[in-house]
Parts: C-alpha cells; structure tokens; sequence
C-alpha cells in the first residue's frame, strides 16, 4: 500500500460538478511547509496526479493526512489498521513491528495518521489543518501503551502507541546508539510486547505479559510496561514493571484496584514446573473463592487471576542446587496481592451499611545459612477477606433501595476470613532433622434481615479448623525414592505433589479439615 505524498485526492460522487471530475490532483506547492504532511481527501481513488482548479462549489469533504511518507512495514501496517476500528483491531502488530525494526534498524521513528474534516478545501488552509491534527494525535487518546527499556549499558528505548477514534500514532526513540546484542534483546521482545498490547486492550482486558518479563537480563536491566485503555466509559490503567529481583504489577479502575508483587531475591527456593504450576492453580482456586465468598464481580476476579498467573510465569527456573527441602515449599517466588474496591453506600436509609470489597493473600520466605544449602528455611502463607454486601430477599444480585420503607427488604451480610499456613525446616549436614507444619482457616459470616426497614433477623456464623503436622517422615520419603524408572519418577512425583498439599494454603475451614480424613 503506498501512501502519496502532498496530494489531495477527491471523489468524483462527493463533488458537485461531479462531471467534471476524473481524475486526482497533485498541485504544485512552493510552500516548503506544505511538504511535511501527506493529505489526501478520503474516500481516494489514486490514479494518474493531473494539475486541477477544485470547482468553486464543491463539497467539504474529511481529510486523511500522515506525518511522513514512508513504504515502511510498520507505515504499511498502520494504513491496513487504520480502515478498522476498537482499539485491539487498530493496534495490532504494531508494537511488535516496532521493536522487530532493531532487526535491520536502529533508528528512532515516529508516524502518525488522522482524519478530520476542514472548513473548506483551499490547499493552503489543509495544510495547516492536517499539521495541526497531527499533533494532536494521541490527546484523546482511546488507547495509549507506552513501553520503557533499560540495558546493562544504561540506554533506555521508549515506544509509544496511540490510538483515538480520529488518528492512530507511534514512536519509538533510543537515547544512544544501541549494540548488536541490544538490537537482539529489543528483537526478542517483540511477540511479549505484542501479547501484552492485545491482552490489554481485548474485550474483556486480559494480563498476557508472562514473555514481556521473560526478557534477557544480561542484556536489559528493566522493563516498564504502562496503559490507559478507555472500557465502557471508565479508564483502566495498567503499570507493569520487570528488573532484577522484582516484579510487580498495579491494575487499577475507577471502583477497582489490584497491587501484585513478587520477590524473585531467593531462587535456590523456586520449584520445578509442574511443583509451580500446582501451588498457581490452588492461588487461583482461592482468588475465585475470595470472589464468590464477597461478592465480587466475576470479571474483575478474572483479571485478577490472569495478573497473578501472568507475574509467576514470568521468571525462570530455579538457580543452583535446588534445596532438599522442596516438596515442602510451594516452589513460587514470594508474593503480595492485595485486591481491594471503592466502598459503596447504596442504601440512603443506613449510609453505614458498605459494599466493599478487601483481599490480601502473601508468602515471605526466610532462610539462615547458604542460599542454595540452607540450615533452615521458614516459609508463611496468609490471606485475609473482609467483604460486606447487600442482597435481595426475593431475587438474585443487589437490591434497590431507596428512602421509601417498601424498598428496604434485603439481606446485608459481612465477611471476615482469615488463614494461614507455616511449614519451619531445620538442617545439619544435609540431613533434615526438623519438619514441621501448621494450618488454619476461620472464616465469619454476619448476616443482618431487613423486612420493610425493620430488622428481622440476625445472626453470625463462625467457622474455624487448625492443625499441626509433623512432616519429617513425608519428606524423608521423597528424599529416599529413587528415580531409575518410569514408575520410580511416578512415584516421587507423588509424593512431591503430597508434599505441597500438606503446606499450601487452604481458606475452607470445611476443606481444611477434609484433607485430614
């Protein structure tokens, strides 16, 4: 697709002396300004350019103009997505277009196109026009993602894509000239980066960033991912951040917010793959349980189950010798998420009756002696909900409230969870002399009936279960099972996945107790 340089193109059907139309012009311009925008009137039928006088009387039609000419791929890609419309469908491929140029380039770039429609079609007033509709790309912007990048050398990389209902832009700008294996490394991002964008601005949003902070840390030091995505009105915003050590991720709404952070300062405690992937999905388990428990909205949950699993796929495997001590942990890298919602007051009658929604589940780690060898290791998982809700008597969802008596017929409950689990391990001279677990789940539940504004009812429902383990045998099991064979591996995988049940976390009284059975 080419893009034609300082021509204004007009359709013969939008023209008043339509008869006298047949072709498209390419004026000639003594105006040097004049040749830093590329126009056109759209629709455009791009033939043979001819010298031509615009009837006196023709008709204002809407202007396209770009901010340079260029056969590139990724000018090529912008024309292609322009036609379309949505934010997913108008970005596509274009962030990793931008980083895939450090292929063959290492220069900087910028390119933006616009519509908009002028107050008539004299060649000097669209010039104008067109420049200042440039360089208003991106102020009222639909979609903005912006990605910041930092190498071992000190050289940061940022890009830039916008899009509005009227224009679409990107750049891309290095500090410094950048090495061969930082034009590698910028390369290597493109498909995380285009992952990311189009998770981000789907419908509903998605967390797809796991290869975004995969990237190569001896190349880069840090990676900044931000967004502001326009969803049904409200603005969401995401930052994003990858550097040694740490990962971390803040999605936020106008009534919603979701802070994750994960420690990546002990690796020798990371388990193997499918050890990870057991203790995710019992997270996620308990995120959605979280949710139904405070009523939460299904969706927001889904977000924040895909953040939590995007963060703990996005480091790599353990480093050094693995510690004897792993089917006892739950392999994750430690972590902080806090899941909380603005407190609503529906019901005009009793303003101290909250909607509201507050969860925070984390696990620190703490080790003596050498890293990968420790002496001993003390690992603490915890989760906290306090959530308050009101609900119909007669329907499912909220009720509708009012000042009127008639409409104060609902139930108003509150939410109180707390659990916990501890496993403390001891060593000497490779050999595990102390094994020990504990585990607790309590959970509240606070119910309050109200049948035309009077209290009817009331009543709360505590539910609580600990227990302690001595884990020794189990761990000594794991550790003496040979892997020669098929069923030999079977076996020891068994006894790991065992192991990890005995110390994740459970928030169900119910199940907690269940599992010792």
């Amino acid at each position: 697709m080419q893009i034609p340089a300082t021509t204004l193109s007009w359709d013969a059907s939008l023209a008043s002396n339509s008869s006298n139309l047949r072709s498209n012009i390419e004026p000639e311009l003594d105006d040097p300004a004049i040749a830093s925008a590329v126009l056109s009137l759209s629709p455009a039928i791009t033939t043979s350019p001819l010298t031509y006088e615009p009837p006196a009387r023709s008709a204002v039609q809407e202007v396209q103009a770009w901010l340079s000419r260029s056969e590139d791929t990724v000018s090529k890609l912008m024309a292609r997505n322009f036609s379309s419309s949505g934010n997913t469908s108008r970005l596509t491929g274009l962030g990793g277009a931008l980083l895939e140029r450090f292929a063959s380039s290492a220069s900087d770039f910028k390119q933006s196109v616009v519509n908009f429609v002028p107050k008539n079609n004299a060649t000097a007033a669209l010039t104008g026009l067109s420049q200042a509709a440039l360089a208003n790309v991106g102020s009222n912007a639909s979609a903005e993602v912006a990605l910041n990048i930092r190498t071992r050398s000190g050289t940061v990389v940022s890009l830039v894509l916008t899009n509005q209902s009227t224009g679409l832009g990107v750049e891309i700008h290095s500090s410094r000239p950048l090495s061969s294996a930082e034009r590698q490394a910028l390369t290597q991002l493109a498909g995380g980066f285009e992952k990311a964008v189009q998770s981000i601005t789907a419908e509903p949003p998605r967390m797809d960033i796991a290869d975004l902070g995969a990237y190569d840390s001896s190349v880069l030091s840090s990676i900044a991912l931000s967004a502001k995505v326009d969803r049904k009105g409200e603005k969401v915003l995401l930052e994003f951040r990858a550097e040694d050590g740490l990962r971390s991720l803040q999605l936020q709404t106008p009534t919603d917010q979701i802070d994750l952070k994960l420690d990546l300062g002990n690796p020798a405690m990371w388990g193997p793959a499918a050890q990870r992937e057991q203790s995710i999905a019992r997270y996620l388990g308990q995120i959605e349980q979280a949710g139904q428990r405070g009523q939460a909205s299904a969706e927001w949950i889904a977000s924040v189950q895909d953040a939590f699993s995007a963060l703990q796929h996005s480091y790599g495997s353990s480093t050094g010798s693995t510690s004897v001590a792993t089917p006892l942990l739950t392999g994750l890298a430690d972590f902080d998420l806090h899941i909380q919602t603005s407190a609503q007051a529906p019901n005009p009658l009793r303003p101290d009756e909250l909607d509201r929604f507050d969860y925070r589940t984390r696990q620190s780690t703490q080790t003596s002696g050498p890293a990968d060898q420790p002496d001993s290791i003390r690992q603490l998982q915890t989760s906290a909900l306090k959530a308050s809700f009101h609900s119909a008597l007669t329907s499912a969802g909220p009720p509708t409230l009012s000042s009127e008596k008639n409409s104060q017929n609902y139930l108003y409950t509150q939410v109180d969870d707390q659990a916990h689990s501890e496993v403390a391990l001891r060593f000497e001279r490779d050999a595990t002399t102390e094994a020990n677990g504990q585990k607790s789940a309590h959970q509240s539940t606070h119910v309050q009936k109200y049948e035309f504004a009077v209290q009817v009812e009331e009543r709360t429902t505590p539910k609580d279960f600990y227990v302690q383990q001595n884990l020794i045998e189990h761990l000594l099991d794991f550790q003496q099972q040979p892997s020669f064979d098929i069923a030999d591996r079977a076996e020891k995988d068994r006894l790991r996945s065992t192991g990890i049940q005995a110390i994740l976390l459970e928030t169900d009284p119910a199940r907690l107790a269940e599992q010792l059975r």
